[in-house]
């Protein structure tokens, strides 16, 4: 039977919200989970309850076979005994203690302690700061040094709590990459905070989406990015485009359906209410100066270039085709069409990439 992380808990605060924490996670093996959704919607608490840092007032959590906390058994065991690394949101650098010593912090006499620091050091490339102190150490190198202290003590899980948010835009970006690749590596299961799309697409292989103090869904970056389960998900994760719709007919396991002045085809779900809302991302709406002669694409839509707005790489391109539809298109591409605000375009949209979910 494979390990699993199993908490089922509420966390109530007086005269505030109740944090009901209700997931199950794979509990041994590398992987990355991220708990996604709006600030203030609970991840946080989630996080430090599972952490031992914050008491819940009913239900449980177990780790595998072990209870961590039961309210009805007073069972509440601390974070050392739950042998779990937390990488606090400031990093939490003891300001007095080099770089080595705060990786060698947790590991008190512990034998091979030395060689284990300059190991971590070296596995995360700060061995050369290992002689100063973190006031002299960058965002990113504080990041660095305190992700090294979070794993030294070899913990049995990691949980990290918003651990790009103090860096600057670029850097963030940079460590992006390298901190998946470090908590892959360090073959723990790893659960992190991040109320960051861009982020949670580039270290998750897990989403459990939050909102208002719940756990929402949980599934692949792909099935939560791309099948939201209602239309709150749906604008959480920020699926571009989400209009009402009016679902005439199925047949073939196809659903034309009727939006603003147009008719679209998508794949049906096993339950399909007559009202809906359509959801399509930017990146799955191809735009073209004519008609494509040969496509696979079952909607073709004339539209008209209501706006574009540059984000980064990509270009944000708005289009009225009977109801308001977002385009995702490159830099090259848009300069390749030459796209104007007021120009005729033709939008292409595949089926599959057109998801239909309930009211509520």
């Amino acid at each position: 039977m494979m390990q699993e992380l199993d908490a089922d808990f509420e966390k109530r605060f007086a005269g505030g919200p109740t944090i009901r924490g209700r997931l199950k996670l794979p509990a041994a093996g590398p992987g990355v989970t991220v708990l996604f959704g709006p600030s203030g919607c609970g991840k946080t608490t989630l996080l430090r309850a599972l952490a031992g840092l914050v008491r819940p007032e009913s239900g449980t959590i177990k780790f595998g076979s072990e209870v961590w906390f039961d309210a009805e058994r007073r069972i509440s065991r601390s974070p050392q005994e739950r042998d779990v690394g937390f990488l606090f949101q400031n990093y939490a650098l003891f300001p007095h203690l080099t770089v080595a010593g705060n990786v060698a912090y947790g590991l008190k006499a512990r034998r091979g302690a030395t060689a284990l620091v300059r190991e971590i050091l070296a596995r995360l490339k700060v061995e050369e700061l290992a002689d100063r102190y973190p006031a002299q150490l960058s965002g990113g190198q504080q990041q660095r040094v305190a992700l090294a202290r979070t794993l030294a003590c070899e913990p049995r899980l990691l949980l990290l709590d918003e651990p790009l948010s103090a860096l600057d835009a670029p850097v963030r970006e940079q460590l992006r990459g390298e901190l998946r690749h470090i908590l892959l590596e360090s073959g723990k299961p790893a659960i992190m905070v991040t109320h960051d799309r861009i982020e949670t697409l580039a270290l998750a292989d897990t989403v459990v989406v939050m909102t208002d103090g719940e756990v929402r869904q949980c599934g692949s970056v792909q099935e939560v990015f791309s099948r939201p389960d209602n239309l709150a998900i749906a604008q959480i994760v920020g699926i571009e485009t989400v209009e009402p719709g009016i679902v005439q007919r199925v047949e073939s396991g196809l659903a034309t359906v009727h939006v603003g002045t147009v008719t679209l085809t998508a794949v049906a779900p096993a339950v399909l209410p007559r009202e809906v809302f359509v959801c399509i991302r930017g990146e799955d709406v191809l735009v073209f100066r004519e008609m494509a002669a040969a496509t696979s694409a079952r909607n073709r839509l004339t539209a008209r270039v209501t706006s574009r707005v540059a984000e980064g790489p990509m270009i944000r391109v708005g289009l009225d085709c009977g109801f308001s539809l977002t385009a995702l298109v490159t830099r090259p591409a848009c300069e390749e069409l030459n796209l104007q605000i007021g120009d005729q375009v033709v939008a292409l949209i595949k089926a599959p990439s057109i998801h239909l979910v309930g009211h509520g």
